[in-house]
């Protein structure tokens, strides 16, 4: 509520080896799920966003540097190469099809609990940045 109520632009850590990584303690990650929680559902749902559009623009430069190769490849009749590339270009794609379909279900939920006033946290015990 900090973050939002100063209007600042968002939080960083320094590290975060020194959270509980495995529960040892009790919860899993309970630094990290203080900040997400506490930052607010509107944030929330801003911070997600923007991790989702920057998993999607990572993958689709991994894909357009996949084609280029396999151009590349396939032109200097380089077959075994084109093959390697050519099946990167397949891996890419399913990840991205496999990524989208996962936020397709996240903002539905997301959707879903604005519609009945609740508010689209994380579960507890999943870490958000797994949630794509």
């Amino acid at each position: 509520m900090l973050v939002a109520k100063n209007h600042l632009g968002g939080i960083a850590m320094w590290t975060m080896d020194q959270d509980d990584h495995h529960g040892a303690c009790g919860e899993k990650w309970p630094l990290m799920f203080a900040i997400i929680h506490g930052l607010g559902p509107l944030e929330y749902v801003s911070y997600v966003s923007a991790k989702h559009e920057s998993l999607r623009e990572l993958i689709n430069k991994k894909l357009i540097y996949a084609n280029a190769q396999y151009a590349f490849y396939a032109e200097a009749f380089d077959h075994r190469n084109a093959k390697v590339w050519e099946q990167k270009i397949a891996t890419y794609t399913k990840q991205l099809a496999d990524m989208q379909a996962q936020q397709s279900v996240f903002w539905a939920k997301v959707q879903g609990a604005a519609n009945r006033g609740g508010s689209p946290m994380p579960p507890i015990d999943k870490p958000s940045w797994t949630m794509w």
